[in-house]
């Protein structure tokens, strides 16, 4: 039997476990906050939106990058196989008890 990459088996056994929709939005949750640290959270992923919850002060700020946000996530989703995302859905929210 030959070897298989990990990430390929870690991926099938997500998916055979009903974990890899967490999984997949896990990443692309992660990936949004390494892109633009302290500006928001991440909250999920689901049917192509991804869903962020910003203090009010931080709602024009969010509402500026949201188009390079979409790009950049998209880039990294196509390089890691991800599904792509088709827009962005803000909660705003105080959020100093939180980060």
């Amino acid at each position: 039997m030959p070897w298989k990459k990990t990430d390929l088996v870690l991926r099938r056994r997500a998916n055979q476990t009903g974990m890899g929709k967490m999984l997949t939005a896990g990443l692309l949750c992660r990936q949004a906050e390494i892109l633009y640290p302290d500006t928001f959270r991440a909250i999920s992923v689901r049917q192509g939106c991804l869903h962020l919850e910003a203090a009010p002060d931080k709602a024009i700020a969010v509402k500026l990058i949201e188009g390079r946000l979409i790009t950049d996530l998209n880039r990294y989703g196509a390089e890691h196989g991800l599904p792509p995302i088709t827009r962005v859905r803000l909660t705003l929210s105080d959020l100093s008890a939180t980060l």
